[in-house]
């Protein structure tokens, strides 16, 4: 178990959802529960802002929280009108890429659903050194198909080395996934990520359900952080095909006193 500087719920939590795609479109969805569920707590629920230029194809609505009539409109923007109609929030779109902003330089929570080399490399720069450098906490959301056809993915709630997690660096930062797997960040390897043309390809390259099942247990992983107010497992790996799920345990207070 481990404790950290932990958000105040009475102020709205501000989250980033940065790519509205395969994972992000089930996150928006899945953050209007978390939404509910604080202020039923007492809290002040959450302050969304949705980021993503790219418009909805028609294979999209395959695996993705998209209707055929969305086809040709951006994303994050049917998205968020969606949710703030249904119910009756006020959360915010933007149409444009995250480096693109605007930003807030103070993020509780950034929610990475880009599966590119250079979208990760772009998030960890705007949330280490670049303009928003007090975000406290990266959760990153990935998936893949190994090479023996399995699909698979990660995620990972990491602690940004930045001007606002200073203070963690002596209690033991807990690394961002660009820290613990610095091929995801890497520009020089080659994107796996390459647009799918047909409903075909794309369910060649991603189970149908696997992005709604990383973004369950990425929901579920922040749901308890404010919850329980601690950190007891700050990740997961899942192999969709076989079912199996493997959690990433938080360092012990024990482990953390020895590192640092």
């Amino acid at each position: 178990m481990t404790r950290r500087y932990l958000p105040n719920l009475k102020t709205p939590l501000r989250i980033a959802v940065v790519g509205c795609g395969g994972t992000g479109s089930h996150v928006l969805s899945g953050l209007t529960h978390l939404h509910h569920a604080l202020l039923a707590l007492g809290g002040a629920g959450l302050d969304v802002v949705a980021y993503d230029p790219d418009t909805v194809e028609s294979h999209n609505v395959v695996r993705q929280r998209f209707y055929p009539s969305d086809v040709g409109r951006v994303k994050s923007e049917v998205l968020i009108t969606r949710i703030n109609r249904a119910h009756g929030l006020q959360w915010r779109s933007v149409p444009r890429t995250f480096a693109e902003g605007p930003n807030h330089r103070k993020w509780e929570v950034v929610i990475g659903c880009v599966d590119s080399r250079a979208g990760r490399a772009e998030i960890r720069r705007l949330v280490t050194s670049g303009p928003c450098d007090h975000t406290r906490f990266w959760l990153d959301i990935g998936n893949a198909r190994f090479p023996d056809g399995r699909f698979g993915g990660q995620v990972v709630l990491g602690e940004p080395c930045n001007n606002r997690n200073w203070r963690s660096r002596r209690a033991g930062r807990l690394p961002i996934a660009s820290e613990l797997y610095p091929e995801l960040v890497n520009t020089r390897l080659p994107e796996d990520d390459q647009p799918s043309c047909s409903a075909l390809e794309s369910l060649k390259r991603q189970d149908l359900f696997l992005n709604a099942l990383l973004a369950q247990h990425a929901l579920n992983i922040l749901w308890r952080v404010l919850l329980d107010r601690r950190l007891d497992v700050t990740g997961v790996f899942l192999d969709a095909s076989s079912h199996v799920v493997m959690p990433v345990r938080a360092p012990t207070a024990e482990a953390l006193a020895e590192a640092s």
